[in-house]
């Protein structure tokens, strides 16, 4: 697997639920916090011709501010659930040759479970046995081929 690639997407259907209805509401206060904008923009006109109270001014303010907080508050909910549906998906943490999986699909899984077991191919330390009868041979710096099951060619080493 490479850095990054999907490994498993856990069941999410109630984050995706819960991302779908807060985008739902982000939306709606939105709009609202559009409006406020707009009638805050007109009162603000009305006010400096002299045709709107300091009254209905200072209300279009307080609507326009209220629904900016509002926006907010739906926004941090947003990322909330955004945050929850982003634990249900696993992703590679390093590029590597998956060694287990000790569970099954359909399984129930907690926050301490393992899922899959990952070997990293960067700085790989590979230790092998030799024969006796090819001992003199054996030195430093030597080039060497590593055969790893499921991968098609073989890996370059070099011996220390």
């Amino acid at each position: 697997v490479r850095a990054g690639e999907l490994l498993v997407q856990l069941d999410a259907d109630a984050p995706r639920a819960a991302v779908d209805e807060v985008e739902q509401q982000v939306a709606s206060k939105q709009r609202a916090r559009d409006e406020a904008q707009r009638n805050y923009d007109r009162i603000a006109q009305l006010k400096d011709r002299g045709l709107a109270t300091v009254k209905d001014f200072d209300q279009a303010k307080f609507d326009l501010d209220q629904a900016q907080v509002e926006l907010q508050r739906v926004a941090a909910t947003r990322r909330e659930v955004a945050a929850r549906l982003r634990d249900n998906t696993l992703v590679a943490p390093v590029s590597g040759v998956v060694l287990s999986r000790p569970v099954d699909v359909g399984q129930v899984v907690s926050t301490t479970s393992v899922i899959y077991e990952l070997a990293p191919l960067a700085d790989v330390e590979v230790e092998a046995d030799v024969d006796e009868q090819f001992l003199s041979e054996v030195r430093e710096g030597l080039k060497a081929d590593v055969l790893v099951p499921g991968r098609p060619r073989p890996i370059p080493a070099t011996l220390y």
